[in-house]
């Protein structure tokens, strides 16, 4: 399964209808229409993860489609980042890993693009998962990592090789317990470790309200769960799963500011164990391409990365991903590494939605 689209050179093929753009809540419903229309949606596309987005961070969305013969044969969603009513970016989508357009045949998600750049419906956008054509730039900043769960099943000794199993054997040693839970104190939980880890990364996280939705978009439907690792009631790792049909991502994880030897490789195992035989993939989300710590952490579960292009117009940002700090951002890292963990936490509520 391609975690990108390599988007084609329009054909002669008749697209010369022009996009029809949709706004507000109209975007909404027809969006919620053209994602069962057309191939290729995946989580990022669904109404649940949209609805999360819109209700935590206010997204004003829009919609774009291309129809031929009255058939609609391509289209995105996009939304303009906070503040909304000050950007002037497009991003499809914002706080999300990828959401490419969907198209039912080759080259219509071209064409699409060609007409989105001629809109002049905002002076900048983002497509995110998407490599497109001149005048189009893309660039290959992040790599998207993903594992087949067939190896789980068959040769999981070799998979999760000696290094890995020892520091499950580790993990049993220290009498950890492993929880999992679907409800908001499952999410909630999860979110105080979110908190310092994150200031620990020198980086604001979600509000806590965005767990609660997330609980409440996800969890209540069995589209999302917590698993906790725990000991002596101090939870020390936890990871967030999201999942759609034939894939479960492995969307956030977190660990506490001291953790038990083998806590976090333990509670893979079990989230490996339990759910390798109801999946067809693993998907462990992006790396940036120098993050070395975080892609070796993914290979050593088994994953493996496939190039993830975001295409801009008109022009590509100066660096290749949104991990990469240097300057101003770099100091403020640091400066938040050593705040208060209460400060990270109300200072990063009202801060984060202006990350997207």
């Amino acid at each position: 399964m391609a975690l990108f689209k390599s988007i084609q050179a329009p054909s002669i093929r008749d697209f010369d209808s022009e996009a029809t753009i949709f706004s507000g809540q109209v975007a909404l419903q027809r969006w919620g229409y053209l994602r069962n229309e057309l191939p290729g949606a995946g989580l990022f596309h669904s109404l649940e993860w949209i609805d999360l987005l819109r209700r935590a961070y206010g997204l004003r969305f829009v919609a774009i489609e291309l129809e031929r013969r009255g058939e609609p044969v391509a289209a995105a969603l996009m939304a303009y980042p906070p503040p909304s009513w000050l950007s002037r970016r497009l991003c499809s989508l914002p706080f999300s890993d990828f959401c490419p357009p969907l198209e039912a045949e080759p080259g219509a998600a071209a064409a699409l693009m060609s007409r989105l750049a001629e809109s002049g419906l905002a002076p900048r956008y983002e497509l995110r998962g998407a490599a497109g054509n001149s005048p189009w730039e893309a660039n290959y900043g992040f790599e998207h990592w993903q594992a087949d769960c067939e190896q789980y099943r068959t040769a999981p000794n070799k998979v999760l090789g000696t290094a890995f199993r020892r520091e499950v054997k580790r993990g049993q040693s220290e009498g950890l317990r492993v929880e999992r839970g679907t409800d908001v104190q499952f999410f909630d939980r999860y979110y105080r470790l979110q908190i310092q880890t994150r200031r620990r990364l020198g980086m604001p996280s979600q509000p806590r309200r965005f767990f609660h939705l997330l609980a409440e978009l996800f969890g209540s439907r069995d589209l999302g769960e917590v698993w906790l690792a725990s000991k002596n009631g101090v939870d020390h790792a936890g990871v967030v799963l999201l999942s759609e049909p034939g894939t479960l991502h492995f969307k956030w994880q977190a660990r506490g500011p001291v953790m038990a030897n083998g806590a976090n490789h333990l509670l893979h195992w079990h989230i490996i164990h339990h759910h390798s035989h109801n999946y067809q993939r693993f998907d462990l989300g992006r790396a940036g391409r120098g993050n070395d710590g975080l892609s070796r952490w993914k290979r050593h579960l088994g994953a493996r990365p496939i190039p993830l292009a975001y295409s801009y117009f008109p022009k590509a940002p100066a660096l290749s991903n949104s991990e990469e700090l240097s300057g101003p951002a770099r100091a403020l890292s640091q400066v938040w590494s050593r705040l208060p963990l209460l400060v990270t936490e109300v200072v990063g509520t009202r801060l984060y939605p202006f990350l997207g």
